[in-house]
């Protein structure tokens, strides 16, 4: 696969949609897509995210996310990198 796309969001304990748990006014949903492209032999995993059925206000507050969450996704990309060092030495 080249892509996957998917639509994500919080939830409460029930499974229902949540405002997130920090203060503003972030989107509900969101699309992520993620494209996989090989480079030298290695993949590369691209994020790109966008607010999803979501107001003015709630775009111009994620905006402003966006270091945030680059910062948040590169540890999460850290990780997968660092599992998939271990599985592919096994």
């Amino acid at each position: 696969p080249e892509r996957l796309t998917y639509i994500s969001g919080f939830s409460d304990e029930s499974g229902g949609s949540a405002r997130a748990p920090f203060p503003g006014n972030f989107p509900l949903r969101v699309q992520n897509t993620l494209t996989f492209e090989e480079r030298a032999g290695k993949t590369t995993i691209t994020l790109h995210s966008l607010p999803h059925d979501a107001s003015d206000e709630e775009r111009l507050f994620f905006e402003g996310m966006f270091a945030s969450m680059t910062g948040g996704f590169s540890g999460t990309f850290e990780q997968l990198d660092a599992y998939l060092a271990t599985i592919n030495a096994a």
